[in-house]
């Protein structure tokens, strides 16, 4: 009898949790409805990047003029800004994606309706670079960002600090990763899956360089800390 209502009290602590979790999904799904229907008349500026990189606080600086202390993100920003020195007031539509690798599967969903692509990096920090050419191979070869010519941003970000690095010797070392990326594709797939690497990155006997990207890629670095980011602002403005 005793082991009857112990079951029986599990089994409806179990049914509480399920329909909380059942709850906040739709619920989760009703936003993101709404986004999308809404992302139909207006493009996003897609904000990408690994964990620590800036981009939620370089997000909140566009919108409050603010720095303010953040925590990785473990769901998407969604915000709607107003560039300060836009000559057209028109509201612009900013989506800071989680740079957690786990969370990765839920960003094909936006390059439909992405004008824009800022790729945020931390300029100190060496032992990311081949997470981020892994991350700009995907993206170079993704068939939706390569036929729209999605623009690419890449962010050198906290330029402020000592150790960091400047965005010359950044591109290099980020064109040697994907050219290392590139090559291990070449051997490991058929012709076929070579074709459509080429067309993308390349030939075989060509080493890959961001002027010869898919897409077309600009290159800055700056500090959000220390409040020069006017050239990423611009770069936004004439892609957008």
């Amino acid at each position: 009898m005793f082991s009857r209502r112990v079951s029986n009290k599990k089994k409806k602590k179990k049914t509480k949790v399920e329909r909380s979790e059942k709850i906040k999904q739709s619920s989760e799904n009703a936003e993101q409805n709404v986004f999308f229907k809404r992302s139909k008349t207006n493009k996003i500026v897609l904000l990408l990047g690994p964990c620590d990189s800036g981009k939620t606080t370089f997000l909140f600086k566009l919108k409050t003029d603010k720095l303010c202390r953040t925590v990785p993100s473990m769901k998407e920003n969604v915000a709607f800004i107003y560039l300060k020195n836009k000559k057209r007031q028109k509201c612009i539509r900013f989506v800071d994606f989680p740079g957690h690798p786990k969370l990765s599967y839920g960003l094909s969903k936006y390059f439909s309706f992405t004008n824009v692509i800022i790729y945020m990096l931390d300029s100190s920090d060496r032992q990311s670079l081949k997470i981020v050419a892994e991350k700009l191979f995907e993206l170079f070869t993704n068939k939706v960002v390569v036929k729209k010519q999605i623009p690419f941003i890449i962010f050198c970000n906290k330029t402020d600090l000592c150790n960091s690095r400047p965005k010359q010797v950044i591109k290099e070392d980020l064109e040697r990763e994907i050219e290392i990326l590139k090559m291990s594709k070449y051997n490991s797939l058929d012709d076929d899956c070579n074709d459509e690497t080429e067309c993308f990155l390349g030939a075989n006997s060509e080493f890959f360089r961001f002027e010869k990207a898919p897409c077309h890629v600009e290159i800055c670095s700056a500090s959000v800390k220390n409040n020069n980011t006017e050239e990423i602002v611009e770069l936004i403005e004439k892609f957008y």
